[in-house]
Formats: structure tokens, C-alpha cells, sequence
């Protein structure tokens, strides 16, 4: 039972140090442009905060474009199962 809890509590600190490490990278981004604006001229500092989860919506499907694509699986796969019975009822 006690290896149980000590795993538990490496994965939570695992997940605790990947969250510290995005959070300082994100933080050297935003003092690079920080930086970067204040030497060039074309540099801005951004007017907000940077989209992190942009890829994640972009990826995301709707209910309704799974269940579409659910139902053509089924449609493809019911057409190739009754070309199947057909073939064989002839035999």
C-alpha cells in the first residue's frame, strides 16, 4: 500500500515540475518580447496574454462532426457487410 502512495505522490510531483518548468518558459517569452520591444522597432510587446490553448481549439471536434463521422463508419461498414451476404447467398 505504501508503494501506492509513494507513486502517487511522485506522479503529482512530476506533474508539479512540468507546470513550474512551462510556467518559467512561458515567462522568458514574454520578457524576450519584452526585451525584443524595447530594441528593435518593429518589436510590440503583446496587448494580451498569448493563446496557449489555441492548438487545443483548433483540434477540437464538435458532438456533431464525431457523430457524422460515426455514421459514415457505419454506413461504409453496413454497404461492405451486404455486398458480403449478397455474394454469398448465390453460393
Amino acid at each position: 500500500m505504501a508503494v501506492a502512495f509513494r507513486k502517487a505522490d511522485e506522479m503529482t510531483q512530476k506533474a508539479k515540475r512540468e507546470k513550474d518548468n512551462f510556467n518559467a518558459w512561458l515567462t522568458g517569452l514574454y520578457v524576450q518580447e519584452a526585451i525584443a520591444s524595447c530594441f528593435s522597432k518593429d518589436g510590440k510587446y503583446p496587448d494580451k496574454p498569448h493563446d496557449i490553448f489555441k492548438a487545443d481549439k483548433d483540434n477540437e471536434k464538435t458532438y456533431d462532426d464525431i457523430m457524422r463521422e460515426n455514421a459514415e463508419k457505419f454506413r461504409k461498414f453496413a454497404e461492405a457487410f451486404n455486398k458480403g451476404r449478397a455474394a454469398n447467398k448465390g453460393n
